[in-house]
């Protein structure tokens, strides 16, 4: 059975958002800043992926997200604020780390993001040639 973890990609309005906050000094991640954030790509999911190589801790998936796009690290929410978004924040602030390891003995399959850490990395770029492509669109549409 595959189990998909939390999906990445410049496409992503979950990334799209976090983005936004993290420019503006906040992390919109509930939970512990040590407890784990499994993550993929949508490309490795479409590959059949369960999870990624390394799993990081919140604080860690943050931290990779600055360094992206290079600005200041911003503050997580205090842990108090998970119960203010109910059972959706409760199932957020869960600590999962997911294994592909059998996956990857049963196959040949390897993620081409070993973990969001790196995976995060062409996700600017790509968020602004989107953007781009989605401002010329409406422009051509006017």
């Amino acid at each position: 059975m595959l189990r998909f973890a939390y999906f990445y990609g410049p496409d992503s309005p979950l990334i799209l958002e976090m983005i936004k906050y993290v420019r503006r000094g906040w992390a919109p991640i509930f939970g512990a800043p040590d407890a784990f954030y499994s993550s993929l790509s949508h490309d490795d999911a479409a590959s059949a992926v369960v999870a990624d190589d390394e799993p990081l801790r919140r604080r860690e998936l943050v931290d990779s997200l600055v360094a992206a796009l290079d600005v200041r690290p911003p503050r997580l929410p205090p842990r108090w604020a998970t119960k203010l978004a109910g059972s959706l924040g409760e199932g957020m602030a869960c600590s999962l780390r997911i294994s592909n390891r059998k996956l990857k003995a049963a196959s040949a399959w390897a993620p081409k993001y070993p973990s969001i850490r790196a995976g995060w990395r062409p996700v600017p770029a790509a968020v602004e040639e989107s953007s781009k492509m989605s401002d010329a669109r409406s422009g051509m549409n006017a």
